[in-house]
């Protein structure tokens, strides 16, 4: 009986949805265990009968989606919703920020050797990030760090989702040092 509820509540929502909102939705002492096994026992069912979604928990919440296999199939109709309308330099500043937040604007501004407050702005205003706080030195500068809304748009539960920065951070000194080079042939 629940089963079917909490389907048609994920169903429905447009968002990801909390186990503590589909407990108030639902009342009767369902506990957070109970909805996560609901929610296995969902994925278990369409696993079985070759469904192309299921349920999966994105940014604190269940939400339905789509399976990973058939990617390529609704790439050909969708768009990369964060990129869409996000300048070059708002996805630095919005890496940057996932990679080391809490973060000031000035410690972004030093990371990528530019101004950021254009990109920051608009990061805000696409609520991609939000205020977390102010830092406790001179002059207490804003802190930021990024919303559930990043997270449900690249469709991850948490930032330890993301790939491990050091990890990344050889491979791009590497690719860094090799571009160097090339440019020094170049120039003879």
């Amino acid at each position: 009986m629940y089963s079917s509820i909490i389907e048609a509540i994920i169903f429905a929502s447009t968002e990801p949805i909390s186990e503590d909102k589909i407990k108030s939705i639902i009342g009767n002492g369902l506990t957070k265990s109970d909805i996560g096994n609901i929610v296995e026992k969902l994925n278990e069912e369409y696993d079985r009968t070759n469904r192309a979604f299921r349920i999966e928990k994105v940014a604190g919440g269940y939400i339905l989606a789509t399976r990973q296999v058939y990617y390529k199939f609704l790439q050909k109709m969708n768009y990369n919703k964060i990129k869409k309308g996000v300048t070059h330099a708002a996805m630095e500043c919005l890496a940057i920020i996932a990679l080391k937040q809490p973060i000031t604007r000035i410690e972004i501004d030093q990371i990528r050797g530019v101004n950021s407050v254009g990109a920051i702005n608009s990061l805000l205003e696409k609520e991609l990030i939000t205020i977390a706080g102010r830092k406790k030195v001179p002059g207490n500068p804003l802190m930021y760090k990024v919303t559930d809304k990043f997270l449900f748009l690249l469709g991850i539960n948490s930032l330890e989702d993301l790939p491990d920065y050091n990890e990344y951070k050889s491979k791009f000194k590497e690719l860094e040092e090799n571009r160097e080079k090339e440019n020094e042939i170049k120039v003879e």
